[in-house]
């Protein structure tokens, strides 16, 4: 969470290659062997990077061009008064902080987080004026994270889980520019095989919640989307 990820190219497979260096403050203090709390601090905000041309453009920055083509149409303004803006993040205001605590409790490594900060993928607002001009405002929507996750090695296994929620504020779950808020989740293991082979078998995804209520409003940018989302990655 505290990482933004560069993801303009995906044949960048490796995560600590994709993510992005942010500048924080980091307090860790030991409370008993194996037993540590940990405090972060970041003064900005940066999102994650997508590319704006080629192959690995996102599908929704595509479909989101084209809708506002129709939708300019629709309200007689002229392609050529459509317009985009970004919000500055760079600042203060944009701060971030989270705490973590992790401890073994017998052979099971245990961490239980909370953290404050921005969802690294960006929303959408539309605004319209009639005949005149349609502005699409780019930002990242503020979120509570609550996240608890384990690891341990049974019969050769070393077995990993996550579970989290983001929290937004779209409690009801009907506002257009602000994601639902969500849970997510990891599990996975990884094994020697033989001759030095490492299996490694990741499951991961998240679950909107308050789904009925998507496109309830105009231009929900969730609106269409699926309600799950799950990746299963496989590296030998």
């Amino acid at each position: 969470v505290i990482n933004p990820q560069d993801q303009s190219d995906l044949t960048v497979l490796d995560e600590l290659e994709r993510k992005i260096a942010r500048p924080l403050v980091r307090l860790s203090y030991s409370l008993a062997p194996m037993t540590r709390i940990e405090a972060v601090y970041l003064p900005s905000f940066e999102g994650d990077q997508f590319a704006s041309d080629g192959r690995w453009v996102p599908g929704m920055m595509t479909e989101l061009a084209e809708s506002m083509l129709v939708v300019a149409g629709m309200y007689g303004i002229p392609p050529g008064n459509i317009s985009s803006s970004d919000i500055d993040t760079s600042g203060l205001g944009y701060s971030q902080a989270g705490v973590r605590f992790t401890t073994t409790l017998g052979s099971v490594d245990f961490g239980a987080q909370y953290f404050f900060g921005y969802l690294k993928r960006p929303s959408v607002r539309i605004n319209i004026v009639p005949a005149t001009s349609l502005t699409v405002e780019t930002f990242h929507n503020p979120y509570h994270q609550i996240g608890v996750d384990c690891a341990t090695v049974l019969a050769g296994f070393n077995l990993r889980a996550e579970l989290g929620a983001n929290i937004t504020d779209d409690f009801s779950g009907d506002k257009s520019d602000v994601y639902n808020p969500s849970v997510v989740w990891s599990l996975g293991f990884d094994r020697d095989v033989v001759a030095g082979i490492n299996l490694n078998l990741q499951g991961s995804g998240s679950v909107r919640l308050m789904d009925n209520n998507v496109g309830s409003e105009n231009f929900d940018f969730e609106d269409g989307t699926d309600v799950t989302k799950t990746r299963i990655t496989a590296i030998i």
